[in-house]
């Protein structure tokens, strides 16, 4: 029988157990990756959180029960989820919903209304020229590589808010929409956003947003721009409504031929539905993302036995914080 030297005897034993940890670390992180529950929380032995209403009891006590855990589980400071019921107007009861009581700063999600309003105003095939609008940029915006000798159709913009996030397309757009409508194409770009604003706002409005105050066309802004997640709730139905805004926000990538011939090549910022992703979830179909100096916010539209369901996620201090939140939701509706 061979015999280890003790210098041998302490390496091996040293191995083992290093071999034991790293066991340990990659079972703790899949659980992470793919509940969504953070280190420590167990979804399992927490109290059930029911239905939240913020429509009448009949509608609420109808809802299914679910097991959401307490509010500490979410990385998020705000979250809220819903089940759509597409004939009922209006919002919906939430599910499940933290810190929806405070105004929500939505960000890149305003582009939402952005091209819902535009979407209602003009003919998607209309070609705009962006101009002067695009020096009111902030700096540090997320882009589609607009530029004032482009030639765009209306669509393709809406591709270009909703892809990328441009917030340069989300500009276009808007001055694109005014000029438009007022039959000036000389419309300066600071007049015309000023205009284009005032007006989807009045369209919000038309669709039953009370609390909604959005002051720029890409929500590129951390004052002055809020909203509610009962109004979020009521933009995306809308949203969900429209074929394009959702064609748009489910694909992964796309090249796109201008209108003045130039070619760009767009990604979704929306890690949930790119295949490659290690938060890619088959049943999200799409929406939008958002983010602002140390805050990520995501909305989403997912499908799930037959039923549509609005997941937000909003403020989290980390990218990554936004997916957990959704991904640990989409696990428990799928496994109620």
């Amino acid at each position: 029988m061979k015999v280890f030297s003790p210098s041998l005897k302490r390496l091996l034993i040293a191995l083992a157990s290093l071999a034991l940890l790293c066991l340990l670390l990659a079972a703790v992180g899949a659980r992470l990756l793919f509940t969504g529950l953070p280190p420590g929380i167990d979804g399992e032995t927490e109290a059930a959180s029911g239905p939240i209403s913020t429509g009448d009891a009949e509608d609420a006590e109808a809802a299914p029960s679910f097991r959401f855990g307490s509010e500490s589980a979410y990385f998020s400071r705000q979250v809220f989820v819903c089940r759509v019921r597409p004939d009922v107007p209006g919002g919906e009861p939430f599910l499940f919903a933290k810190g929806t009581d405070q105004p929500i700063i939505p960000a890149s999600i305003t582009k939402l209304l952005t091209a819902l309003y535009a979407l209602s105003a003009m003919p998607p095939d209309e070609i705009i020229h962006p101009g002067d609008e695009l020096t009111l940029l902030t700096p540090g915006s997320s882009t589609a590589y607009i530029r004032t000798f482009h030639a765009l159709r209306l669509d393709m913009l809406v591709e270009g808010m909703l892809l990328p996030s441009g917030n340069d397309a989300a500009y276009a757009v808007a001055a694109g929409v005014s000029r438009y409508l007022t039959g000036n194409p000389s419309l300066g770009g600071e007049e015309a956003v000023s205009l284009f604003m005032k007006n989807a706002m009045d369209y919000a409005r038309s669709l039953g947003c009370t609390g909604t105050s959005f002051t720029a066309p890409d929500g590129f802004t951390e004052t002055g721009n809020t909203t509610t997640a009962s109004d979020l709730v009521i933009l995306s139905k809308e949203a969900l409504k429209n074929p394009l805004i959702m064609q748009y926000a489910g694909t992964v990538s796309d090249t796109v031929t201008y209108a003045s011939g130039h070619i760009m090549t767009w990604n979704n910022s929306n890690a949930l539905i790119r295949p490659s992703s290690l938060y890619y979830d088959p049943c999200v179909t799409g929406l939008k993302t958002g983010s602002l100096t140390d805050s990520y916010s995501i909305l989403v539209s997912a499908e799930i036995s037959g039923e549509t369901y609005l997941i937000g996620a909003f403020d989290s201090e980390t990218s990554e914080g936004r997916y957990f939140d959704v991904k640990r939701i989409l696990s428990i509706l799928k496994n109620a």
